[in-house]
């Protein structure tokens, strides 16, 4: 059987898959914001990857998944060690590259250390969107479906984000650095509450990412925050998308109106 590592960032992603596979050994930053302390696992530091993989040796780990967000990170030149003093050129252009540059740099420097590694929804195909609607509320597209897969393949041409927000074939916000959350509340804050629920979040991996380290997800809080946007739905690009908590997602947006999705 295969030795999994999971390399958690931020949010609920990581907690999900070690439902799956409690038995990996999680690597995890400082101020991540979530509690892994019940599972196996080692704290490591930006600068310190020798003593990152001198750990996944002793565990003798043969797969590697990431899962959560990470910030990139300002490496502090006094802290490094060697290993890491050995990669700076490699790690300098990750870290001031476009995020799917980045996350090609990052999976080769993996790879070339003899490290497998896997997706997310590799270990819980569940997760992934296929195509139907997951919800007893049927979309109501308004005619913006076609024009926001269009913005989508732009976006991704530009590597601007993943998701965008339509109304009535009108844009009303595009995901950038600050992630789905922050692009949502905007559109919350603007929405006019009086008028009646209209319109949709989009969301997909960008076009040509490297599924094995950054697949789009959404979950509960995504369909809490699209219904206090005053939004109707959630389309989602099928094989591109991971539903974090599938069925709380989905009893969710059932008991809030909302219809999600899954779209070629």
């Amino acid at each position: 059987m295969d030795r999994l590592a999971i390399i958690a960032g931020r949010g609920a992603l990581p907690i999900e898959l070690l439902k799956t596979r409690p038995d990996a050994f999680v690597i995890t930053f400082e101020d991540i914001g979530s509690d892994l302390s019940p599972y196996k696992h080692f704290t490591a530091e930006f600068e310190k990857t020798g003593a990152l993989f001198k750990a996944l040796k002793k565990e003798k780990i043969t797969h590697i998944c990431f899962a959560g967000a990470v910030s990139r990170p300002v490496l502090k030149k006094r802290k490094l060690d060697f290993k890491t003093i050995f990669l700076m050129p490699k790690l300098q252009k990750a870290i001031s590259a476009s995020d799917g540059k980045t996350l090609s740099i990052v999976r080769t420097l993996v790879e070339n250390e003899g490290y497998k590694v896997v997706g997310a929804h590799e270990i819980c195909p569940d997760m992934l969107v296929t195509q139907e609607t997951l919800t007893k509320i049927e979309p109501k597209d308004d005619g913006g479906l076609e024009r926001a897969i269009e913005i989508h393949a732009e976006m991704s041409r530009l590597d601007i984000g993943q998701a965008l927000v339509m109304r009535k074939q009108q844009v009303l916000a595009m995901e950038n650095i600050y992630g789905t959350q922050a692009m949502i509340d905007y559109v919350a804050k603007h929405a006019d509450q009086k008028q009646k629920a209209a319109g949709f979040l989009f969301k997909a991996s960008k076009i040509g990412q490297d599924l094995m380290l950054d697949m789009a997800s959404i979950g509960p809080d995504t369909v809490d925050q699209v219904h206090s946007a005053n939004l109707i739905g959630i389309y989602l690009r099928v094989g591109h998308v991971i539903i974090i908590n599938k069925r709380e997602t989905i009893k969710r947006a059932n008991d809030l109106g909302i219809f999600i999705k899954g779209i070629e």
